[in-house]
């Protein structure tokens, strides 16, 4: 067979063509890789980035309204709607759902276009025996102002020339779109209206939920159940003095970034700055403010404020703000896991007072050895006083059950006038291996009656 020979001209051509080849792809090469040095370089040499700036492939921070922080500690919740419905212990998740439905309503009839009147008794029991209502039941009481700005976003209160604090509230469905809160404070009952509508469709659907159990609500507004509550068990251990990082993040907190951190070995570390002083061992951290001087509360708001325009809602979002970065610099001795609540808010002779209150499954662990988590007071506009105090504490891995809060209930009524009832982890010494959560009421002693023969 005879081979095909190429001119010399065409292999010339071929050379040429591999030649101009080659060098197009090594041109494209140096100017892709020249490129991507002088990106780097600038990336190197720029100013650093902005604050807030994220990653690639991250999700930037999300700022947490203080209604969506889950404040508000949860006794008992219950629904009646069209013949069905059902109650829920605070413990339960069917009681949790229940308010952060109510929520909605329970913020629009506490705002600033609703009306509020004293009314009596027998209105909240006619709304009982409606059967179109939401009952909540809180753990501890709270001043409508709070539960309205815990409820929604952040706005005006309703206005009230009484001091009324909450601990059972009655969401009454009316008629031709308008809702009515009636609010039980101590022997006193108060109704606050105002146009909202209900979804007729959700509202049975919450009234079906087959989580909820019978349960009945007595005239001082108590809510009973027949069922028995399951309660996980927690083991508690005291506080651990706070050492290197955690030392100095608490102490930044309160402005004390200057100082010298070092572990302290000592029962006590005492620091000593213009605005105040510092105190910490092992069971809690005391910030006591210096006359004329303190950490102000604009420092923990999203806008500066002057203090003479500090209110009671600005009080509370910095109290918050300040105990979330406490948390998260002392994690492991401020609760862990367990959740915070709002336990207390008072407000006398132009101070405000807060106290913050742990909990898990909206039990609340309080007593002697632990009052409070964190307690906050506040004057012109300034942390006066701040009380953290340090535990340990974690769920154990299995649970009792309890008698119902219809027994209980019972049992307690023969003796008492009952106010309130409601579970909780009671501390009255520490540390504590295993805690059961118990009943507790509050109420005063019935008169003693004679036994008469016949």
């Amino acid at each position: 067979m005879e081979k095909i020979r190429q001119k010399p001209i065409e292999i010339i051509k071929t050379y040429v063509i591999v030649f101009l080849t080659v060098t197009m792809l090594v041109l494209a090469g140096i100017y892709i890789g020249g490129s991507q040095f002088t990106s780097r370089s600038a990336a190197i040499n720029a100013s650093p980035l902005p604050e807030g700036a994220v990653p690639v492939g991250f999700d930037p921070p999300v700022s947490v309204a203080v209604y969506e922080k889950d404040l508000l500690a949860i006794s008992y919740a219950a629904i009646r709607y069209a013949g069905s419905g059902g109650g829920a212990y605070g413990c339960e998740a069917a009681a949790s759902d229940l308010a952060k439905f109510a929520a909605e309503p329970i913020h629009k009839c506490l705002s600033s276009s609703a009306e509020m009147s004293r009314v009596g008794i027998g209105d909240f029991q006619r709304a009982i025996a409606s059967d179109k209502y939401i009952y909540i039941s809180l753990a501890n009481d709270l001043p409508y102002q709070i539960i309205h700005a815990l409820t929604g976003e952040y706005g005006t209160a309703v206005g009230s020339e009484e001091a009324i604090n909450v601990r059972h509230m009655l969401l009454y469905f009316g008629d031709f779109g308008k809702t009515t809160l009636y609010l039980l404070s101590g022997d006193n009952c108060f109704a606050s209206s105002a146009d909202y509508s209900m979804n007729i469709s959700e509202l049975a659907a919450m009234s079906s939920d087959s989580r909820l159990s019978a349960f009945e609500i007595g005239k001082n507004g108590i809510a009973l159940s027949g069922a028995s509550p399951s309660i996980q068990r927690i083991s508690l251990t005291k506080g651990v003095m706070p050492e290197g990082k955690e030392y100095s993040d608490l102490l930044e907190i309160l402005d004390y970034s200057e100082m010298e951190f070092q572990p302290r070995a000592v029962p006590w570390a005492n620091l000593v700055a213009p605005h105040g002083t510092v105190q910490m061992n092992s069971e809690k951290l005391l910030f006591t403010a210096s006359s004329d001087s303190g950490i102000a509360i604009s420092d923990f708001l999203n806008d500066a404020k002057s203090e003479l325009d500090i209110d009671m809602y600005d009080v509370l979002l910095a109290s918050v703000e300040l105990l979330e970065r406490m948390r998260q610099a002392y994690p492991a001795m401020t609760g862990g896991a367990f959740s915070t609540y709002i336990s207390g808010f008072y407000h006398e002779n132009d101070v405000f007072t807060v106290e913050f209150g742990l909990c898990d499954g909206y039990m609340p662990l309080s007593g002697d050895a632990y009052p409070y988590l964190a307690r906050f007071t506040v004057l012109s506009g300034k942390f006066k006083s701040i009380d953290l105090r340090f535990i340990g504490a974690e769920r154990l891995g299995y649970t009792s059950l309890l008698f119902s809060s219809a027994w209980e209930y019972g049992y307690a009524a023969e003796t008492y006038d009952i106010h309130s009832l409601g579970l909780r982890f009671k501390v009255d010494a520490l540390p504590k291996e295993e805690l059961d959560a118990r009943w507790y009421f509050t109420g005063e002693p019935l008169p003693f009656k004679e036994e008469v023969g016949e």
